[in-house]
């Protein structure tokens, strides 16, 4: 029994070195040294508690808005079944045409106002008032001016003489053709001239024979009356 006291005796002594020479070498190392109140090997933290409010009741957790998708207007619109059909572009009108312009010339014109008063007037029947259709014999047949007296340009021979001395007897002297780009109206005022007849006393009516159908007003057929 004495020996068991003396061997326990003996282990506490050297227990006892021991430990003091371990806690001399610890103090020894300084920031490196082992603390016996520090715990090394810490628990994972535990999760934390739902907040409560004031009531004591459990706050509803915060929840992270998800952002919506809004469709685009193309995907909310249903197809339609057939394609639409593209009308037919419609045909323009025409544009109608000017009329053309007689040609211009060194002599006073007239205008179809001015020709129809000059028919109406008494003088018109007494050849003072002469008016001259410078076109070949089948135009003039087919229409002509009231009380026109032929002159046809193309066979100026055949009535320069008569013509002129119609036109030296006349106040005013009214010269036409079927009008537009017809020139042969210039070229008998200009043959009246060469053969004396005053260039003042000469008018050029460009409309011609055809602003005078086309206004509706009244002409004459075939060839000149007898008194002309």
């Amino acid at each position: 029994m004495r020996k068991v006291v003396m061997v326990l005796v003996e282990m506490l002594v050297i227990a006892a070195i021991g430990a003091g020479g371990a806690f001399a070498i610890n103090s020894m190392r300084g920031k490196n040294s082992l603390h016996v109140t520090r715990n090394y090997f810490p628990q994972a933290a535990a999760p934390s508690k739902p907040a409560t409010t004031d009531t004591g009741k459990t706050a509803d957790p915060v929840m992270t808005p998800t952002p919506s998708i809004v469709p685009s207007p193309a995907q909310d619109q249903p197809k339609p079944a057939f394609a639409p059909v593209k009308p037919k572009d419609e045909p323009r009108p025409e544009t109608p045409k000017a009329a053309k312009k007689h040609v211009q010339s060194e002599f006073k014109e007239i205008d179809f106002d001015g020709v129809r008063q000059a028919l109406n007037d008494p003088r018109a029947q007494t050849k003072e008032y002469l008016i001259i259709d410078a076109r070949d014999t089948e135009h003039f047949e087919e229409g002509h001016l009231p009380g026109a007296v032929q002159c046809d340009h193309y066979r100026i021979d055949d009535y320069i003489d008569r013509v002129r001395e119609l036109a030296m007897a006349a106040s005013m002297v009214i010269v036409y053709c079927n009008g537009g780009e017809c020139e042969d109206s210039l070229f008998v005022c200009r043959t009246l001239t060469e053969y004396g007849v005053p260039a003042g006393m000469i008018q050029l009516f460009p409309g011609g024979w055809e602003e005078w159908e086309a206004s509706g007003e009244p002409g004459e057929t075939g060839p000149e009356s007898a008194d002309e």
